[in-house]
């Protein structure tokens, strides 16, 4: 599994995660719609085959875009909580955190099928191809 912009470190073909975790994208303003746009296509290019997993609330711009098509897509919807272990989980959301790190580990935890796949079949694989120099 992987977050972010991961994908642009010189060794990501070697560990080719399975998975891409991503922030809300399209919420944040810093940029014009058309630079995050122009940044989703390079990480698609480069994160293989990866499934993505955005915030529910960047589905039209991604849509629109025609961004992701092919690929399997996780669309996550962020719950509300306070952080007291008393809240009732809604597992049709995910407790949103403070940052993509912290909601790759909620995903991993959430989608039970993730982390054994991420752990063991992906981890050897790779780790196999980075031996036999087949990456």
């Amino acid at each position: 599994m992987s977050v972010s912009n991961t994908f642009v470190h010189h060794d990501f073909p070697l560990f080719r995660p399975r998975y891409h975790v991503l922030p809300s994208i399209f919420g944040h303003k810093m940029y014009e719609t058309e630079k995050y746009v122009n940044w989703l296509m390079e990480m698609e290019e480069k994160t293989f085959d990866a499934e993505p997993f955005f915030h529910y609330g960047d589905r039209g711009p991604i849509e629109k875009n025609g961004l992701s098509k092919g690929r399997t897509v996780h669309w996550v919807e962020y719950a509300e909580w306070d952080g007291s272990p008393n809240t009732p989980l809604d597992r049709s959301k995910v407790p949103s955190g403070w940052s993509v790190s912290e909601l790759a580990i909620t995903v991993a935890l959430f989608y039970v099928d993730v982390f054994p796949k991420v752990a063991y079949d992906s981890l050897f694989e790779n780790m196999e191809r980075a031996q036999t120099g087949k990456v």
